[in-house]
């Protein structure tokens, strides 16, 4: 068993889900705040290798699974289903398939794991990485009928997406790559997507995810593949370690410009050269990149510049 998710329904009371292999179990408290509990209730969806669940504005909770079914004749086939519950405690509606952009089986065996965020509106955006390593979004359109699976572009993506829908209706979505983290969002609710400047960092695949932490502004939460320690970011401000990394590691501290050079001392990101302590990530080392700030900080506040060259970390 994998997976496990918490929500809050529109009466008070608390439901858990988990995937299995062979579906989906469920667990409903019996009133708000317990502490008794029903369940499992088990509802099958067979070959079902993954899960996203999402609640929208109007507590409907939503369920992207991709399924895996076993083929004899070669590889398996994969698609996206979908399914709802509209209350608590209620069934969940038939799982219907959303299908697989790639018809060719050889590369839709390659298509990701899906996440799901719904907007204010109630249309519910899928988002998966396809076997190009690109991103992926399928969504509901305004009467309700699926549009076709749209490419989103990206490079080297990872298994392992994070999206948050905001109150203003507005969704963005982060993905993590091979050395920059990606983000798309939409200027306006049910807009189109446009890709932002990617952030210089590094995310552990399958660690992200994304929460609105101020008006119409995410926060994303990540493990640093390099050190362990659990790493908190709001694009277009400063990279905030929130959990201790592993005893006995150190920080990779320095992050790269778009030029290649480093400009900015931090607890994370690509830096080939010597390591430091985690006590330097609240410095700055002077700007290294023709005087400029990288893309994913040129709203950061400034802060007082180190006295150490570029490619050191004051302590």
């Amino acid at each position: 068993m994998a997976g496990r998710w918490l929500v809050l329904g529109k009466d008070g009371r608390l439901t858990a889900y988990a995937r299995t292999r062979a579906g989906l179990l469920r667990w409903t408290e019996t009133r708000p705040g317990g502490p008794d509990w029903t369940g499992p209730d088990f509802f099958p969806v067979p070959d079902l290798t993954h899960l996203s669940v999402a609640q929208g504005a109007d507590t409907y909770v939503h369920f992207v699974g991709r399924r895996e079914v076993p083929k004899g004749d070669g590889p398996p086939a994969v698609d996206i289903v979908h399914a709802l519950q509209y209350q608590t405690g209620r069934p969940v509606t038939e799982w219907r398939s959303l299908g697989n952009p790639h018809k060719d089986r050889e590369r839709a065996v390659r298509f990701g794991v899906p996440v799901a965020a719904v907007s204010a509106s109630g249309r519910v955006h899928v988002f998966a990485r396809n076997a190009g390593r690109g991103l992926m979004l399928r969504r509901e359109g305004p009467t309700g009928k699926w549009e076709p699976w749209q490419d989103l572009k990206g490079s080297k993506v990872h298994d392992g997406l994070a999206a948050v829908a905001h109150a203003s209706g507005r969704i963005e979505v982060l993905a993590g790559g091979e050395q920059d983290v990606m983000w798309w969002r939409q200027a306006e609710a049910d807009g189109d997507f446009r890709q932002e400047p990617n952030i210089p960092l590094r995310v552990a695949p399958g660690t992200a995810s994304a929460l609105e932490t101020a008006p119409d502004r995410a926060s994303y939460y990540w493990a640093d593949p390099d050190s362990g320690g659990l790493v908190a970011h709001r694009p277009g401000g400063w990279v905030i370690p929130s959990a201790a990394h592993r005893p006995g590691t150190r920080s990779r501290c320095c992050v790269r410009c778009s030029t290649g050079t480093t400009a900015r001392c931090w607890p994370t990101g690509t830096w080939t050269g010597r390591s430091c302590s985690p006590r330097a990530a609240w410095r700055t080392s002077r700007p290294a990149c023709g005087g400029r700030r990288p893309a994913s900080t040129a709203s950061a506040p400034r802060r007082s510049p180190s006295t150490r060259t570029a490619g050191s970390c004051s302590p």
